[in-house]
């Protein structure tokens, strides 16, 4: 599993050398307006939009999994606490809903703890 951050840029040119070397990465995909990072450390899915109207905003967050599977056992691990969430845990999760060509919007944010 890795993280995805997709952040709009105000020039994705500037942003795409920037990210470039702080990664020390290419992009795995390319085209106007659009860059998109597979970085190994940290485990990382760095997606850029040029939107200037938003710049230095969040476009998305979201969790990549290598197998559907791995999203219904996250779903039916908040769908159930009680019988897979340590006692201890003070943790805040974001539940999947029905899966879409491999893409899971959450349904809604739960925290635990005090």
């Amino acid at each position: 599993m890795r993280l995805q951050l997709a952040l709009d840029v105000s020039d994705i040119d500037e942003a795409f050398d920037f990210y470039s070397k702080l990664f020390g990465a290419e992009p795995v995909k390319r085209k106007p307006g659009f860059a998109s990072f597979a970085i190994e450390n940290p485990s990382l899915k760095l997606v850029l939009f040029e939107n200037p109207d938003n710049a230095g905003g969040l476009n998305h967050l979201g969790v990549e999994t290598e197998t559907s599977q791995q999203v219904e056992v996250a779903e039916a691990a908040w769908m159930h606490p009680a019988s897979t969430q340590p006692a201890s845990a003070t943790t805040c999760v974001a539940a999947p809903a029905r899966p879409r060509r491999g893409w899971s919007a959450p349904t809604a944010l739960v925290g635990s703890g005090t």
